[in-house]
């Protein structure tokens, strides 16, 4: 079956952190991943009832070794979900990376003043609770990362086009990430990252 396939070894492991180079020398110091059919191999239509064992097998290779070695260099990483099973999603990420990610997901626990369009306010949201942890929690592993966090300087990476859109349309830089595509086709796009001079969508 599928399953051996999404839990293999990771090939392009040595990529890594030449990924991390390409994301820094675009000023980027935050990731916002999606989860579903993004973070994760499968959707879980936000109604999951299976084992949170089966959704941590379901990351991506790519992203379980890209997110501890980015965050490692300085990069602020958050999920931001239209799940509303956030306390879900939470449990996934605390069982396959040793330190806490900020989650934003439809779960009506928070609430963003400004541009909610896509996954802006998602966003801005985890921004807001990012700031209020480094400035309330020295002791966080992740303190010393890279600030201040700004739009254009987040790349989010999603399967949803409405979503890549709408942070194109709020100069947020994000790729589009194909689930059907090769992962090693994901990495080409982040390599070839600043050699793109601007993020503006395709006509």
């Amino acid at each position: 079956g599928s399953i051996p396939q999404i839990i293999m070894m990771f090939d392009d492991e040595d990529e890594i952190p030449n990924m991390i180079e390409s994301i820094k020398a675009m000023g980027i110091n935050c990731l916002a991943l999606d989860f579903d059919l993004t973070l994760i191999s499968m959707h879980t239509g936000g109604t999951w009832k299976g084992e949170v064992k089966t959704l941590v097998d379901a990351i991506r290779p790519v992203f379980r070794s890209l997110v501890p070695m980015a965050a490692d260099a300085g990069i602020h990483i958050i999920v931001v979900t239209f799940s509303p099973q956030v306390d879900l999603v939470k449990e996934v990420l605390a069982a396959a990376f040793s330190f806490e990610i900020t989650v934003r997901g439809c779960d009506k626990k928070w609430d963003y003043a400004g541009v909610c369009e896509g996954k802006q306010g998602h966003i801005a949201s985890a921004f807001e609770e990012l700031v209020y942890r480094k400035d309330n929690d020295t002791d966080h592993p992740k303190c010393k990362t890279s600030w201040p966090i700004t739009r254009a300087s987040t790349l989010l990476i999603d399967d949803d086009p409405n979503n890549i859109q709408a942070a194109m349309k709020y100069d947020t830089p994000a790729i589009l990430f194909n689930p059907k595509a090769a992962e090693s086709e994901f990495i080409k796009e982040i390599l070839n990252l600043p050699n793109i001079s601007t993020f503006s969508s395709v006509q």
